[in-house]
């Protein structure tokens, strides 16, 4: 395997990073669909 890959998924920090990237991910993708639904909403009730 390529050494950037086994230290990720065999190091503490490694999985902090894997952990923080997801988090970026997932917090992006949840600002992405609160916006959408505010702009639906005033779209809607406009």
């Amino acid at each position: 395997m390529h050494p950037i890959v086994v230290e990720l998924f065999t190091k503490p920090v490694g999985w902090m990073t894997l952990g923080g990237i997801a988090f970026m991910i997932v917090m992006g993708l949840y600002i992405w669909w609160f916006v959408r639904k505010k702009m639906r909403e005033e779209e809607g009730g406009g």
